[in-house]
């Protein structure tokens, strides 16, 4: 008798432009999905991002990636990105694709899957709490939900938010916002192997709380260092510093409101960080702070915890359930307590704290929101929206579709 091999599924993820996250994520997921029966192709949408200081374009060469711009036009307009995906995945011919709703171009593809009977994933790491919701607009988006098959998520508020819009929780997986846990592990060890050089090259204190953001709004760091300014007071002698990488729109007030607390001495902005820098300043530091009035997860959260550093998040942030023990690696926060969270720098200061068996507790709990996790949960999701009937657009959904696709 001959076996004849079947031959592998076909799945399509569509990201927008790739950077070093989306990349280690990726690349373990296509090995993943290849032992398992899947050949995994990667749609890259456009070239550039606005929020984001990477450009996609870059070479992996355990990735399948294709396309939806030119050379000449890295970041097309919604309508052209729709017209290109939707000719890429007539070309692929995928057994099941998988994206999320964050552009006007992506309900096209929602549109081809359900009319051509192919399966949906939805990605999606948003929680209720993210931002202000507007009671139309939840529903017409748990109209739209309820068409995708499955959906990868970030964790508990992620599963929650999407089970109110309809998702049966059966068919939602966890594990989408995870870090290259190995890579900021490994290099927060070398820089503490050199240690006394890397502070001084990179002007770094002995002791210091780190935030690693984006200087908008909604990170919250007008409130740290007002925080920062109580617990220099409370503190008296030899503070730690703070250390503040990253950069954006808010880097010129903010770094004001540093001069006019007379903390220049004290609180360092070096500016933007690359993905192979990063570990060196988690590595040094002592404590992690995340103070943001909003954040869908946090994955700054999994790095810092990866690095085996204590932590200190916002309440509102959504990784704050899954990777916060009270007590046991760090607390949560009010972001709009600027006293309790001068209360609880101090705290983690202080010489009763014990910040190393709170690092070794940040590590093993992030030790389960691996690559590998991302990878059996898109495996996962894959499987599930197969099985799932696929629910054809009524008259109200295909109307909703129409006017949410771009013009």
């Amino acid at each position: 008798m001959v076996t004849v091999k079947e031959s592998p599924k076909r799945a399509v993820i569509i990201f927008d432009a790739l950077g070093p996250y989306h990349r280690a994520r990726l690349s373990k997921a296509t090995a993943w999905c290849q032992a398992v029966g899947w050949d995994l192709t990667v749609i890259e949408r456009v070239g550039a991002q606005v929020d984001y200081p990477w450009f996609g374009g870059g070479e992996n060469e355990e990735l399948q990636v294709l396309r939806a711009y030119g050379a000449d036009e890295p970041v097309p307009s919604d309508r052209r990105s729709a017209t290109r995906l939707i000719a890429l995945l007539n070309d692929v011919k995928p057994d099941g694709v998988v994206f999320g709703r964050n552009s006007p171009a992506l309900y096209p593809v929602l549109r081809w899957c359900v009319q051509g009977g192919v399966p949906s994933v939805l990605l999606s790491d948003s929680t209720w709490h993210d931002r202000p919701r507007v009671g139309w607009k939840e529903w017409v988006k748990s109209r739209i939900t309820k068409l995708y098959g499955s959906a990868l998520t970030s964790g508990v508020r992620g599963m929650e938010y999407l089970i109110n819009l309809g998702m049966p929780e059966e068919r939602i997986w966890t594990g989408y916002d995870v870090v290259d846990n190995e890579h900021f592990r490994e290099g927060a060890q070398r820089a503490r192997a050199k240690a006394t050089f890397l502070r001084e090259e990179l002007d770094l204190p002995e002791h210091y709380f780190l935030t690693c953001a984006r200087f908008i709004d909604v990170k919250n760091l007008t409130g740290l260092v007002l925080a920062y300014a109580h617990y220099v007071v409370d503190c008296g002698t030899q503070p730690w510093g703070l250390v503040l990488v990253g950069d954006g729109p808010l880097r010129g007030e903010i770094w004001a409101l540093v001069q006019n607390l007379g903390l220049e001495d004290l609180i360092r902005l070096p500016g933007y960080k690359d993905y192979e820098e990063l570990p060196a300043y988690y590595g040094l530091a002592d404590v992690f702070v995340l103070p943001s009035s909003s954040e869908t997860w946090g994955l700054v959260v999994n790095e810092a915890m990866a690095a085996g550093l204590p932590v200190l998040v916002s309440e509102k942030c959504g990784c704050a359930p899954d990777l916060v023990r009270e007590g046991v690696n760090g607390f949560t926060v009010d972001p709009g307590g600027v006293g309790q969270l001068a209360t609880q720098m101090w705290e983690m200061a202080s010489e009763s704290c014990d910040r190393t068996a709170m690092g070794r507790a940040s590590e093993k709990i992030v030790s389960r929101w691996t690559l590998e996790t991302f990878a059996q949960g898109l495996h996962g999701t894959l499987e599930c929206a197969g099985q799932a009937p696929i629910k054809k657009p009524g008259v109200l959904d295909s109307m909703i579709l129409r006017v949410l696709e771009p013009k």
